[in-house]
C-alpha cells in the first residue's frame, strides 16, 4: 500500500493539471467522470479543495449538457452523463430529483432512440447497450425519485430496446467471439450483465429469457483463450446466475472460474503500458471485484499489491515524449480518473485518505 498514496497525490495533481483543457462533458472521456471521481475523492479525504472540484466539474458538464449539438450515446453525450448523474444521486454525492435535472436530457435521448432505432449497433459506447445501461439504472433510483407516469415511460423504452436487442442477437450482429486482447467493451458480457439487470427488474422477462436462451449454446460452447477475458465472461454468467437458474450455463461457469490463473493474468496478459479501465489491469481490477462481491468468492479477486506494482511501475507516468501526452487523458475508461478511483476503491474501506 505504501505505494498507492504517493501515485494518487500524483494522478489529482495531473487531473487539476490538465482538468480545465478538456472540455469534453462525458462519462467515459470526460468531465462527468472526473466529477465522479472528485466526488468519491472529497468523501474519503473530507477536503473542501476536492468538493469544489467535484461542483465545478459537474456544473460544467449540466452546462454543457444543455449544447443542442451534444450527441446523445454513452460513451461522450447524454445517456453517459444522463448514467453519472444517477449514479451521484444514487449513492447520495448531490440531493438532487432525476425527474427535474433530466426532463429534458430524457426527451432528447428518448428522440435519438426513437428516430434511430433501427441503425444502432449493439455496443454500449454507442449503440444499445449504452442505452439499455441508463435507463435500468434510472429505473434502480426511481422507486425513491420518479412518479408512477415517468417509471412506466421508462419501462416501455426499456421493453422496446430490449426487443430491438433481441432482433440484433437473434441476427448475430453483435460481438459474440472474444476480442484479441481484454476489452471492456466486449458485447457479449456487457449484453449478459445488463439483461440481468432488466430481468431483476422484471422489464419484458419472456424476451429477455428468450435472449438468453439463444445466447446459451454461443456462451457454452465459448472457451476464451485469455484468462482476463474468461473472468470478463464468468461474471456476465453469474451475473445471470443470480436471476435465472440455468444448469448449462452454471456448468460452464464452473469450468471457467477453474480455470482462470490469476498469475498467467497478471504476469502475461498485461504489458507494462495495459493499466488503464477500457484494455488493462484497472478494468480487469473492477470486474474481479465485481465478481467477488457477487459470489462470495475471493480466489479470483486480483491481489491489491500487484495490481498496485503494475500501475505505478508502468512507463506510463514516465516524463517524456509520448508518454508525456497519454496522461493528459482524463477520463474514466482510457484516463487518469478510473485508475484514481480503482485506488480509491482499494483506501476507502481502510484508513482516512489524505491527498494534498
Amino acid at each position: 500500500m505504501k505505494q498507492l498514496l504517493p501515485k494518487l497525490i500524483e494522478i489529482n495533481n495531473l487531473l487539476v493539471k490538465y482538468a480545465s483543457s478538456n472540455e469534453m462533458p462525458g462519462l467515459l472521456n470526460g468531465k462527468m467522470g472526473l466529477s465522479i471521481f472528485y466526488f468519491m475523492l472529497a468523501r474519503e479525504t473530507n477536503d473542501p479543495v476536492h468538493q469544489s472540484m467535484s461542483e465545478r466539474c459537474i456544473g460544467e458538464v449540466y452546462e454543457a449538457a444543455g449544447n443542442a449539438t451534444i450527441t446523445t450515446d454513452f460513451e461522450n453525450g447524454l445517456a453517459g452523463i444522463a448514467w453519472g448523474l444517477c449514479h451521484l444521486v444514487k449513492n447520495d454525492f448531490v440531493e438532487a430529483d432525476p425527474d427535474e435535472i433530466l426532463e429534458d436530457v430524457d426527451d432528447r435521448i428518448y428522440r435519438y432512440w426513437n428516430e434511430n432505432r433501427d441503425s444502432l449497433p449493439v455496443d454500449l459506447k454507442q449503440g444499445l447497450l449504452g442505452y439499455l445501461s441508463y435507463y435500468t439504472y434510472r429505473l434502480e433510483i426511481s422507486l425513491d425519485h420518479s412518479d408512477k407516469v415517468n417509471r412506466y415511460i421508462h419501462i416501455r423504452v426499456v421493453s422496446e430496446i430490449i426487443n430491438r436487442i433481441g432482433q440484433l442477437v437473434e441476427e448475430e450482429q453483435f460481438q459474440s467471439r472474444e476480442p484479441a486482447l481484454f476489452s471492456l467493451f466486449w458485447d457479449l458480457p456487457l449484453l449478459l450483465i445488463l439483461m440481468s439487470k432488466a430481468r431483476q427488474l422484471q422489464i419484458n422477462p419472456n424476451k429477455i429469457d428468450r435472449i438468453l436462451d439463444f445466447l446459451t449454446p454461443i456462451v457454452s460452447s465459448l472457451y476464451p483463450m485469455l484468462h482476463s477475458n474468461r473472468m470478463y465472461l464468468l461474471l456476465g454468467l453469474e451475473s445471470v446466475l443470480e436471476h435465472v437458474p440455468k444448469p448449462e450455463l452454471r456448468s460452464h461457469a464452473d469450468l471457467l472460474g477453474d480455470s482462470i490463473c490469476l498469475n498467467k493474468i497478471m504476469d502475461e496478459e498485461f504489458r507494462n503500458l495495459n493499466i488503464l479501465a477500457t484494455d488493462g489491469i484497472t478494468g480487469l481490477a473492477f470486474i474481479s471485484r465485481k465478481l467477488a462481491a457477487l459470489t462470495g468468492a475471493s480466489d479470483l479477486l486480483l491481489p491489491q499489491e500487484r495490481v498496485i506494482q503494475k500501475i505505478t511501475k508502468s512507463v506510463y507516468w514516465d516524463e517524456v515524449g509520448f508518454y508525456k501526452e497519454i496522461k493528459k487523458n482524463i477520463g474514466l475508461s482510457t484516463g487518469l480518473s478510473g485508475m484514481g478511483m480503482l485506488f480509491l476503491e482499494y483506501v476507502k474501506d481502510s484508513y482516512w485518505v489524505k491527498v494534498d
